[in-house]
């Protein structure tokens, strides 16, 4: 059990110190178990959000190839550190990294309420079930 009185960044750092001893064999094992466990559930999805993962998180790359293969449309987050907004906008692999400069327009815009489903890797949640992030909103 962690210590209720560390800030999130200390209880993502003992997290991924735990994950970081984990064997990949195990780690790959897993990560096919829930892709499997997923796979019924987004082929009942049209269109599907999907989070970038950190090294640390889930790799959702075989399920982004797995939508793709589908023709379920995804859509991933642009991020804007100065006014801390953000948006969606239709999946491109070439895009890595969820920050934007503030003067980026996007290629297309989805409101979040037309999503079916939103896939959002993680390290850690709080008692309340929220996302133990990096604190960038």
């Amino acid at each position: 059990m962690i210590d209720n009185k560390l800030n999130k960044n200390q209880i993502r750092k003992i997290v991924i110190d735990k994950i970081s001893c984990l064997d990949k064999v195990y780690i790959q094992n897993f990560q096919n178990f829930i892709f499997e466990k997923l796979v019924p559930v987004l082929c009942k999805f049209n269109a599907i959000g999907v989070y970038h993962a950190d090294k640390y998180e889930f790799d959702l790359k075989p399920i982004i190839e797995f939508l793709i293969r589908k023709d379920i449309k995804i859509y991933q987050p642009v991020a804007f550190r100065k006014s801390k907004f953000m948006l969606l906008e239709e999946y491109e692999s070439s895009k890595t990294k969820i920050f934007s400069p503030d003067n980026y327009k996007p290629k297309s815009d989805i409101q979040w309420n037309n999503l079916d489903v939103i896939i959002i890797p993680l390290i850690s949640i709080d008692k309340m079930g929220n996302r133990v992030g990096k604190g960038y909103g």
